[in-house]
């Protein structure tokens, strides 16, 4: 991202931001883009937000410091279309952010909070709403926790788009549809999490996953890499396995149910990987 100056810092704050009660700041209707939020904080947004413009790697807010909760308000933010590199809501490397209670459409790029956010401080994302994402994450980061989310129309082409992808995170009650790639999850877990109708359901590295389901889907519904483990999750009606576990990944299958998948219902128990207690006819 560039470098913005410290003038146009100030120019920016005067124009989308002013003061609110119990120690909250609002931003306001602006249609100047990036708003940058350069100060540790609590932030409110009081109206829709539209980028018309994508430019290249535009975003509409920029998070350039740690410990901030931006809140939004029940409100959209609006991209110029999922086909343009805009991206909504960009933060790498930050930690201490919490971002929750609204709507994300019609970007590049969602919500991306890469590269360096693990540790104390994580991040959170709750109660959001994230639509029609053309080739990036719908909600990418590392080191933190999602929940309460719903991801749908991430790239139904594009195969390096991921409607969810995080690393070092725990994921609960997140819900994916309708999109190329639904969960890549590293050194992470998710619980009671959902993947239907896209291409491929869950890619696991190192990663858990209890309870939720992967069905529908017209790949794979649950592709486990390397040491992961799946715990009482439905595999249903997918195009081609429900479960694939990689030759020698050291993968754990246990009180997993379904059945109607096109290529098998499982693939490589036996073969450096367990299954136990499962009914995967």
């Amino acid at each position: 991202m560039r470098i913005i100056s410290a003038i146009v810092l100030v120019l920016l704050a005067v124009a989308a931001f002013s003061s609110a009660d119990h120690g909250r700041t609002e931003i306001g209707p602006t249609d100047t883009f990036p708003i940058v939020i350069g100060t540790p904080g609590s932030y409110v947004l009081t109206a829709d937000l539209h980028l018309t413009d994508g430019g290249t790697g535009t975003a509409m807010i920029e998070i350039n410091a740690d410990n901030v909760t931006l809140d939004l308000g029940g409100h959209v933010l609006k991209g110029p279309g999922e086909n343009s590199n805009g991206l909504a809501v960009f933060g790498e490397g930050r930690t201490g952010v919490t971002i929750h209670g609204g709507s994300i459409t019609d970007f590049g790029t969602g919500v991306s909070f890469l590269d360096g956010s693990s540790g104390t401080g994580v991040n959170r994302f709750h109660e959001l709403v994230i639509s029609n994402i053309g080739w990036g994450s719908g909600l990418g980061f590392s080191g933190g926790t999602a929940h309460d989310v719903v991801v749908t129309g991430v790239s139904t082409t594009n195969f390096v788009s991921e409607a969810v992808s995080c690393s070092e995170c725990t994921l609960q009650n997140v819900i994916v549809r309708s999109s190329y790639k639904a969960f890549h999850i590293r050194d992470g877990s998710a619980v009671n999490c959902t993947a239907t109708d896209n291409e491929l359901g869950f890619t696991l590295s190192n990663a858990s996953l209890t309870g939720g389901a992967a069905n529908n889907n017209s790949g794979i519904g649950i592709y486990a890499v390397f040491r992961s483990t799946l715990v009482g999750v439905t595999v249903s009606d997918n195009g081609a396995w429900g479960i694939l576990l990689e030759s020698d990944g050291g993968n754990n299958v246990v009180n997993c149910t379904g059945g109607n998948n096109t290529s098998g219902n499982v693939s490589g128990c036996g073969d450096g990987n367990g299954c136990h207690q499962n009914y995967l006819p």
